[in-house]
């Protein structure tokens, strides 16, 4: 379901919050030269789970298998698949499964509602130039377990006259536009493009700044995510990127 962008700040943020300066696992990320993000085969009734990698260099062999010791397990729970709002997205740590470093998960139910209320006057109208644009419901990442530490999330862009929505905007804590992720549509609509590497751009101003590589991982139909991040980017927009590797809405 399509929701205008979140700009209700009360509705959106419970506080500004800067990152736990003494989670050593999430200061790891501001200083890994790469990422690596590789999702877990699985039956189709366990939840979806991943491993998240720091490693010295690029890999430009394809050997994934060498990546040791994860950084974050993430596991993709739900109550519910059909019921968006209690789906979470935690990142875990491998050594204490109890422990959640970071979350990414979909506004509450509440939350929704007040947007459409504050966005009601001011709804999607298409001109004759198709430059409207909205936004499906956003996923927001906080700090620890819980959703009180929010800062930042990201969202699929809805153009009015385009046929495949293939772009992804990223804020931050303040509602602050920080970068769109964009993969080329007849390469995401390519029912063989799970044989091939797929590239996900990543832009500023229309300027590409960096991308994300997804490489198939075996005939299980899993994947393996490279990221390296482009310069200037902070914390929280390497935490958002890394979750986006695992979930897209």
């Amino acid at each position: 379901m399509s929701t205008e962008r979140l700009t209700n700040q009360d509705a959106v943020f419970s506080e500004a919050t800067s990152a736990p300066t003494d989670d050593q696992s999430i200061i790891k990320v501001m200083t890994a030269p790469v990422v690596y993000v590789r999702e877990n085969p699985k039956c189709c009734f366990c939840p979806d789970t991943y491993k998240v990698y720091i490693h010295s260099a690029v890999i430009s062999d394809g050997n994934f298998d060498i990546l040791r010791d994860p950084l974050f397990d993430a596991v993709d729970i739900a109550c519910c698949a059909c019921f968006q709002p209690c789906s979470a997205l935690n990142f875990l740590s491998p050594a204490d499964p109890t422990l959640v470093h970071y979350n990414v998960r979909f506004p509450t139910c509440c939350e929704q509602i007040c947007a459409r209320c504050c966005n009601f006057k001011n709804c999607c109208k298409c001109s004759c130039d198709c430059s409207c644009i909205s936004y499906q419901n956003p996923l927001y990442a906080s700090y620890g377990a819980t959703s009180s530490r929010r800062f930042g999330y990201y969202a699929r862009r809805v153009h009015c006259c385009a046929l495949c929505s293939t772009k992804w905007e990223f804020f931050g804590k303040m509602d602050d536009s920080r970068y769109i992720v964009e993969v080329d549509c007849c390469q995401a609509k390519n029912p063989c493009n799970h044989c091939y590497p797929l590239n996900f751009y990543i832009k500023r101003e229309n300027v590409e700044i960096g991308k994300v590589i997804r490489s198939p991982r075996s005939c299980c139909g899993t994947y393996t995510y490279e990221i390296q991040f482009p310069s200037g980017f902070s914390l929280e927009d390497r935490l958002l990127l890394i979750a986006f590797c695992c979930k897209r809405g």
